[in-house]
């Protein structure tokens, strides 16, 4: 089997899993989607990879995976940034409703 047969097979796959599996985040799905589709035209034919590029006004296929594979970086920073946040606000006013409910505790027992 060659590496272009094993890598289409993969992101066939990779493509089929990301049409039947629910995902809560459309972004996610989204990426994983074009992702793939990016994926399988690379191994079926760059020169289609190529035309792309250039129709973006990139000159080689090559830069265009750079440039998408950077976007994805900063995209998933962001998202991480973001989800952590978030789970350091629950984590803050569960720590104060704890808090809250402990002093009333103590209060009552007194």
């Amino acid at each position: 089997m060659t590496a272009n047969l094993t890598f289409g097979i993969i992101f066939t796959l990779i493509f089929i899993y990301c049409l039947i599996r629910p995902f809560k985040s459309v972004v996610s799905k989204l990426f994983l989607s074009l992702g793939s589709v990016f994926g399988l035209v690379s191994v079926l034919n760059l020169s289609y990879l190529d035309a792309s590029a250039r129709f973006l006004g990139i000159s080689r296929g090559a830069d265009l995976y750079l440039y998408l594979g950077l976007l994805t970086a900063f995209f998933f920073i962001v998202f991480l940034m973001n989800k952590f946040n978030s789970i350091e606000e629950k984590i803050n006013n569960l720590t104060a409703y704890i808090a809250e409910k402990e002093s009333e505790r103590k209060f009552k027992d007194k």
